[in-house]
């Protein structure tokens, strides 16, 4: 099979001239994909993860991404999970990955436009940091919106007698992140449709299917 390169250097001209987007994700997903191809357009800032290797045809003076978070989150993983949730302790390392990314978001630069696009259950600091500094503001979310998944599955639940239970805090935190992105990237109609149902306004909704 051939393997496709996504090529390092940047063209000649970017997608909108002075266009800066920085991404942000706890993990991988396609963010790295994403931010190769930014790269390649002239138009990424900072690819901010929590992976700690070096990322492939992303060049490391765009890269930030303390090694310290997941190994520790792996660690605690596996010393304490007798003591506390799994779920708890990615929690917390995520929502340390995202204050720091708030941190370290920059003003923008005169004739610069800044955006940000971060991942959902790891953005809300970051989403309100970038609203204060003027960045155009995208969340990735790869599932439907919360609170509908959160309805059907009780639903489903209900239907065979079980008890469905998620955790309070996960949803409330993706609610707020989606109430305050500007835009918000949705891989299917399925999932479109879940936001819309809640009130979401077309317009605020970019369908971006994968692969």
């Amino acid at each position: 099979a051939s393997k496709v390169v996504i090529a390092a250097e940047p063209v000649e001209d970017t997608i909108f001239p002075g266009l800066r987007v920085d991404v942000s994700v706890f993990g991988r997903f396609q963010a790295y994909r994403l931010a190769a191809e930014l790269q390649r357009l002239g138009s990424l800032g900072t690819l901010f993860t929590s992976y700690p290797k070096q990322v492939a045809d992303v060049d490391r003076r765009h890269l930030y991404n303390p090694w310290h978070l997941k190994t520790l989150e792996a660690v605690c993983a596996r010393a304490l999970p007798s003591l506390i949730p799994r779920e708890t302790i990615w929690a917390h390392f995520a929502d340390r990955f995202d204050r720091g990314v708030a941190d370290r978001l920059k003003a923008a630069a005169p004739g610069e436009i800044p955006a940000i696009h971060g991942w959902a259950s790891h953005s809300l600091a970051t989403l309100r940091r970038a609203k204060s500094l003027g960045y155009r503001t995208f969340l990735e979310s790869a599932c439907p919106h919360p609170i509908f998944k959160e309805r059907l599955l009780s639903e489903e639940a209900r239907r065979v007698g079980a008890d469905f239970r998620t955790s309070r805090s996960w949803v409330d935190r993706v609610n707020a992140e989606c109430d305050a992105a500007d835009r918000i990237v949705v891989p299917s109609r399925y999932s479109r449709d879940s936001f819309l149902q809640l009130g979401f306004p077309e317009e605020r909704l970019l369908t971006v299917p994968l692969g």
